[in-house]
């Protein structure tokens, strides 16, 4: 049963990894009715190439202005909802500014 779960969740997260590019755009989408004006980043292991599909999230960083806590956890709920494998960074320029010096390898979206 255990390797069951696991052989699924490995083929899901495999599925969504080949789906990046495009799923990463719908995340932006998202992200822009939640909070208008935003910038979108991939970043971490996954770029790095040693991502694990059982192991490893999906880091993104939204960059925004909002500070409307429910709003920023709605946001994340939805996501969730759909793709759980992300781990969904939602900070402001002041942050991002140094989050990004620990950052190896990042895109924008």
């Amino acid at each position: 049963m255990v390797v069951d779960r696991l052989s699924e969740e490995k083929k899901r997260n495999i599925e969504i990894l080949e789906k990046l590019d495009e799923i990463a755009e719908e995340i932006k989408e998202i992200a822009f009715q939640y909070f208008g004006s935003c910038k979108v980043f991939i970043f971490g292991s996954v770029l790095r190439k040693d991502w694990h599909p059982t192991l490893s999230d999906i880091d993104v960083a939204v960059v925004t202005n909002c500070e409307d806590m429910e709003k920023i956890l709605r946001f994340k709920a939805e996501i969730a909802r759909r793709w759980s494998i992300f781990e969904l960074h939602v900070v402001n320029e002041r942050i991002w500014d140094f989050y990004r010096r620990f950052i190896d390898e990042m895109r924008e979206v």
